[in-house]
């Protein structure tokens, strides 16, 4: 039976669990605040803080998993790129054959224009420096196979920014082109990358369609019942990311047309 762990039992970490297990998997995972709700005799799972010190020793359990993966945002730890640093060196420690790491397209910044998996990073928060840092020492890493997927903005019905959005009494740069996958597109990308090891790779995880801000958060209100306030329009179109590669399942779900 294959074995992966998943760092991060969240928003993510969950439904590729529960997709993972029911597909004969056996899956051990890691929470650090909330503990999930899935529960199968396939799933082990502990409770696990980058932040606190030594928090990889004792962890032989884990070299039962050849599958590694890590769904870690950068704002659960201060000390993220280093403990990650130090996680990927206990991975070649336990003769880990792949890593699979979620990336963010915040590695662009606010770099306009068509852009692809070989276009230049142009990091500007300190979150975004953290996730290039951890995709490089992953890079760099000696793991056989190792998979960064760059995921565009999340959203399903239960955690949407329209939620956010229908607070505003006005909405900013209408005419912005969006880039979005729902969060059942990201799981399956991660499926992907689990069933398929492939040397080194980075892909980015979007949906093929554009919409404006505008266009995709009206239909999106219309589908979820939210209010929305007018939008302002600004010339500036913002970037479109895509992915010069075929070898994922291209994104389908809840894009307007």
């Amino acid at each position: 039976m294959s074995s992966v762990l998943i760092l991060g039992m969240g928003y993510l970490g969950s439904p590729l669990a529960y997709r993972l297990v029911t597909q004969g998997y056996k899956v051990q995972g890691t929470y650090a605040k909330s503990k999930p709700l899935l529960t199968h005799h396939n799933l082990q799972v502990d409770v696990f803080n980058i932040t606190e010190p030594d928090a990889l020793q004792n962890k032989q359990s884990w070299q039962i998993a050849k599958t590694w993966v890590c769904l870690l945002p950068p704002s659960c730890s201060s000390n993220y790129v280093q403990g990650l640093v130090e996680w990927i060196a206990l991975a070649e420690q336990y003769q880990v054959e792949h890593i699979i790491y979620t990336s963010s397209i915040s590695v662009f910044s606010d770099i306009e224009g068509v852009l692809d998996e070989l276009s230049p990073t142009s990091p500007m928060s300190e979150s975004a420096q953290k996730i290039l840092a951890v995709e490089q020492a992953i890079l760099n890493s000696h793991i056989p196979h190792k998979t960064i997927l760059r995921l565009a903005g999340l959203f399903d019905k239960d955690r949407h920014p329209i939620y956010r959005l229908a607070q505003r009494t006005e909405i900013d740069n209408g005419q912005q082109v969006v880039n979005m996958v729902h969060r059942d597109d990201a799981v399956a990308a991660l499926m992907h990358a689990v069933a398929t090891p492939d040397g080194s790779r980075l892909r980015h995880i979007v949906h093929p369609q554009h919409p404006t801000r505008e266009i995709f958060y009206r239909q999106q209100a219309q589908l979820l019942g939210v209010q929305l306030s007018p939008f302002t329009y600004a010339h500036v179109k913002g970037k479109i990311i895509q992915t010069r590669y075929d070898d994922f399942p291209i994104p389908r779900i809840g894009m307007s047309t």
